[in-house]
């Protein structure tokens, strides 16, 4: 099952994509985790670890955009399932 929730934080919007599969490994959620905030090299991740390059890519693109504030994030329980965070700022529309 995958379930999808947005908070309105006073820093921004975040986005969860949870899912109840078997989750993932502490130490490769920490590796991850590393990764993708310290913006490390997408080839590096894709040959060492044969780790897809989308959520890096993605993570990137917000960081670029945004600033360092913002990005992609994992939390997970082995066993329980996985939880993918979009931190993205609040976008302000002007009224005419």
């Amino acid at each position: 099952m995958i379930n999808l929730r947005i908070l309105n934080t006073d820093d921004g919007l975040k986005i969860y994509v949870r899912d109840n599969g078997v989750g993932i490994s502490d130490e490769q959620v920490k590796r991850i985790n590393h990764r993708l905030l310290n913006d490390l090299d997408l080839q590096t991740a894709f040959h060492e670890e044969q780790e897809g390059i989308a959520l890096y890519n993605i993570n990137r693109r917000i960081k670029l955009t945004y600033g360092s504030d913002y990005g992609v994030r994992i939390f997970s329980t082995y066993g329980t399932g996985t939880n993918v965070m979009v931190h993205l700022p609040k976008k302000q529309f002007e009224s005419n």
